[in-house]
């Protein structure tokens, strides 16, 4: 069981400690007592058994090792992303402290019993090892209230080596070793193993948010969380349009295309298993249009757009980019519903590819067309500008090879009402309900080893699931020369009330506990079932269980307060992980060849979160981090900058491009990350076509009545070479 210890440092010094202490004063009774039988038979019982001194400083040694190793894990689930603090802010790995500590600890043993009276000397100091590769971590111990793990495989190893003189009772140079090596894996089934199979399951996770603008408010729902809003927020209106919100109506459109974009990415990124983009439209003239504009690199008011492709209606019919579908021509008054549903066709990738898909096309519920489209990918290019390769978030339309693919949505309409919107996303996932795992301790079997299973909530810790619950249980079907080989039932998520099927946002941990020490395993991570040979979306390259990475990049202008606004989506196509960020950096940004300097803290901007938000801020020592939850899908994250008095103005300046290489300072263990590049054009290196990726900005008006935050100004340049 997941049960708080309290903090391990403290733990591991004042229990051993005590102990030690304890029976330093019962030893000194004994050997220095005036009663002088007590003091001369131990030293008899110890000279002519010298054995029993090497077995009392072994028993010390693994009662040490002991204490360590459980603190240790108990550490890891409470607080072990502070071991990768390190990394971000260059001070010592909190594993070596922890190691030294031992070392004191072990050496306080020795020398308060055995040293005083010449039963053991050590000649240098103990020589300790400590390894771990756990593949899990936590911050229960926060305010997310969190564990992630993302790993099949879970171990830890110390060694402990001490050599040593006893001259009272002749012997010298004695080298004593204690270890403890306890791992825990995933293994396939097999004659070697256990026979059996995974018996896996077909879970689809569904994402979807609905914008009410006739009330101005948004629910979005998905696995495990449900967050309600303004509708209006996440939405922006070409800067200086006539486009306008009316309160109790909706988006009111006159004559001219106008355009309202939705600033959050929609794609096969964070819809892998398929998307479906709709709006509710009501005709307020005999002269209008209606449509959506998907999959597009920036907004356009073009019909049919310059980028993504275009589904609208007309009084003259249906069209899909320039080509009649349909015939339908709708009265003043009427109330029609656009939906494009994308299908992405299988097995399919989104490095340096050109994914397809199937596209269906509906109107008020029918389907009126389909047909094959590209989809955008990852492309590997070459940037002259910082000399390195990096990935591009772009594609190509089959339709038109000019036309440069993307993740935005944009609604199009002229003398009409807008009165909703909505999108939902797939995720399907092939997930074992029969796993087997192997647990050794020091390269035998590690019998008496106990399981649980605890389930995550982000910010809501963990529920610990006995066997014989919710269809979890195991049983031990075949010891080995090296490990006890356990076959675990996993719980069937389809026959789970929806409060508890909330993968992959809950996750499903198996907690292996020996002798109080805990290690956890996650069955349903992507390398998990990437091991078994279940996990069909080709998102993340082997050998990881999560990505960290920036497709796009959004300015927001504050006009009033003369601040910008860097908005990052950050997508991570596995399990849901941690993202720490030390809070006090510069970033730079070019402009018109001028580096301008900029600081401010990094945020997950709430607004823009339609999916939900998870974040904590944590200081240690002198740094002050941002631990932000990255669910599976797409997180804003954001840095907020106030201009100087000297830069230009960011809405005409746009000629610069920007290099995502990462958060300055950041960390995130276990997952996938490279260099991605926007607001430029490069060269694919595997396909050689030209790609295109523009950044966005957008002005925060000075009257944000009715919750309209942002209107959209202009795409940056793009068309610059990276």
């Amino acid at each position: 069981m997941l049960v708080r210890c309290g903090q391990a440092v403290l733990l591991i010094a004042l229990v051993i400690a005590l102990a030690v202490l304890t029976l330093a004063v019962v030893y000194r009774v004994f050997a220095m007592t005036p009663a002088y039988v007590y003091q001369r038979s131990i030293y008899y019982v110890f000279k002519y058994n010298p054995t029993l001194v090497a077995q009392g400083l072994v028993l010390d040694m693994n009662t040490a090792l002991l204490g360590f190793a459980r603190n240790f894990s108990q550490y890891m689930v409470y607080d072990g992303f502070n071991l990768y603090l390190y990394s971000i802010a260059g001070v010592t790995p909190v594993y070596m402290s922890l190691t030294e500590l031992l070392k004191e600890v072990y050496g306080m043993i020795v020398n308060t019993v055995y040293t005083p009276t010449g039963l053991a000397i050590p000649t240098s100091p103990s020589n300790v090892q400590f390894s771990y590769i756990t593949n899990y971590y936590g911050a229960l111990g926060t305010g997310l209230r969190y564990v992630y793990s993302g790993g099949y495989s879970s171990a830890i190893f110390i060694n402990v080596t001490g050599s040593y003189n006893m001259p009272t009772l002749g012997v010298y140079n004695l080298t004593l070793n204690s270890v403890f090596n306890l791992t825990v894996s995933l293994v396939k089934p097999s004659t070697a193993t256990c026979t059996g199979s995974l018996n896996p399951i077909t879970y689809t996770a569904t994402y979807r948010c609905l914008f009410n603008f006739t009330s101005n408010t948004y629910t979005c729902t998905g696995p495990g969380f449900s967050k309600t809003g303004v509708a209006n927020k996440p939405w922006a209106p070409q800067y200086g349009s006539s486009l306008s919100y009316i309160p109790s109506t909706g988006w009111v459109a006159g004559s001219g295309v106008n355009t309202l974009m939705l600033v959050y990415p929609i794609d096969e990124l964070n819809g892998p298993s398929g998307f479906k983009i709709s709006a509710l439209f009501r005709v307020n003239s005999s002269n209008f249009l209606i449509g959506l504009n998907f999959l597009a690199q920036y907004p356009s008011s073009s019909v049919p757009s310059t980028t993504g492709y275009t589904y609208y209606v007309t009084p003259s019919g249906v069209y899909f980019n320039g080509n009649n579908i349909y015939s339908k021509s709708p009265a003043v008054g009427d109330l029609e519903n656009l939906t494009v549903y994308i299908v992405p066709n299988a097995p399919y990738g989104v490095f340096s590819s050109t994914p397809t898909a199937t596209l269906y096309l509906y109107l008020n519920g029918s389907q009126v067309y389909s047909t094959t489209i590209n989809l955008p990918a990852w492309h590997y290019v070459y940037s002259s500008a910082f000399n390195n390769y990096a990935y591009i978030f772009s594609g190509q339309s089959n339709l038109n090879p000019s036309v440069m693919l993307g993740s935005w949505v944009v609604v199009l309409l002229s003398n009409a009402v807008l009165n909703a919107a909505s999108f939902k996303l797939y995720s399907t996932y092939q997930l074992p309900t029969s796993v087997y795992m192997a647990v050794s301790l020091n390269n035998a079997p590690a019998v008496g080893s106990g399981l649980s299973l605890s389930i995550v909530k982000p910010g809501g810790g963990v529920t610990v699931v006995k066997p014989g619950y919710l269809g979890f249980n195991y049983t031990v079907c075949n010891i080995t020369s090296n490990a006890v080989i356990f076959s675990v039932t996993m719980p069937n998520l389809n026959n789970l009330t929806s409060q508890l099927r909330d993968y992959p946002y809950y996750q499903y941990l198996l907690n292996v506990s020996y002798n109080g020490v805990n290690l956890l395993l996650n069955p349903w991570a992507a390398g998990s079932l990437k091991y078994y040979g279940l996990w069909s979306i080709n998102n993340i390259p082997g050998g990881y269980s999560a990505t960290s990475m920036g497709p796009y990049w959004l300015i927001i202008y504050n006009t009033t307060s003369n601040t910008l606004l860097y908005v990052f989506p950050l997508w991570n196509g596995g399990s849901p992980t941690l993202l720490e960020i030390y809070q006090g950096f510069y970033v730079t940004a070019y402009i018109s060849g001028i580096a301008y300097y900029y600081t401010g803290p990094v945020k997950l901007p709430g607004f823009l979160n339609v999916m939900g938000q998870l974040y904590a801020n944590y200081t240690a020592y002198t740094y002050s981090v941002l631990l932000t939850h990255e669910p599976t899908g797409y997180v804003m994250v954001s840095e907020v900058t106030r201009l100087p008095p000297s830069a230009p103005n960011p809405v005409t300046s746009t000629n610069y491009i920007w290099e995502f290489q990462h958060f300055p300072n950041q960390t995130l263990p276990y997952v996938y990350f490279s260099y991605t590049i926007m607001d430029c054009t490069g060269i694919g290196q595997y396909s050689g076509v030209s790609y295109s990726n523009y950044a966005l900005i957008f002005i925060t008006p000075s009257n944000t009545q009715n919750g309209v935050l942002l209107t959209y100004y202009e795409p940056g340049s793009g068309g610059q070479p990276c």
